[in-house]
């Protein structure tokens, strides 16, 4: 039976160390204008998230791995059960979406999504032509759990929604005045909006 600390650095390189580590880092630099606290708790909701994304990806391959003879796989190996990893991923997702609650709503659904996309991924999705798309994603929202985290953030502004709305309101005086007399300002035909 493995010691603690052979089980903690177990499910450390099971964790995909390298991309869980790169992932974090880009939150920590996309994030770096929130306040303090919002910042510390985005940046260990990531990190946290990515584990059990790593841990969970391991721990469903092992048969896999045992069968190819992956023996850089601490769990392939034995020197991590498979329960202890399913503990340690679960353990990991729960407190990554706990910490990303006092974010708020808009925080907690986006990762919410990121880690269901990046755990379907584990789970097969990854063996299909469907493989893309929790990529796109995870990695689509990836920017906007900055802005949800921030203690003045809109959700629709969060995931883009807002944009348009947005570069409306940041139009020079002038274009707006010339864009009410032409109608540009008036409500769009359902078909240009679908354009648009």
């Amino acid at each position: 039976m493995s010691s603690p600390p052979a089980v903690a650095r177990g499910l450390w390189r099971s964790s995909h160390p390298g991309p869980t580590c790169v992932v974090t880092a880009l939150a920590l630099g996309v994030a770096a204008g929130l306040e303090p606290w919002r910042l510390a708790l985005l940046t260990v909701a990531v990190l946290l998230g990515q584990l059990s994304v790593g841990i969970s990806n391991d721990a469903l391959d092992v048969e896999r791995d045992r069968a190819v003879g992956r023996s850089d796989k601490p769990i392939a190996r034995g020197d991590v059960s498979v329960r202890v990893a399913w503990i340690a991923a679960a353990v990991c997702l729960a407190l990554a979406l706990a910490l990303s609650a006092p974010l708020g709503i808009g925080m907690l659904a986006a990762h919410a999504v990121t880690l269901a996309s990046a755990w379907t991924y584990n789970a097969g999705l990854k063996a299909t032509v469907f493989s893309i798309v929790p990529f796109l994603l995870s990695f689509g929202l990836f920017p906007s759990l900055a802005t949800l985290a921030a203690a003045d953030a809109r959700v629709g502004r969060g995931l883009g929604v807002g944009c348009r709305r947005d570069a409306r309101c940041r139009r020079a005086p002038h274009e707006r005045a010339a864009g009410s007399r032409s109608g540009v300002g008036a409500p769009a035909s359902p078909l240009a909006r679908s354009q648009t």
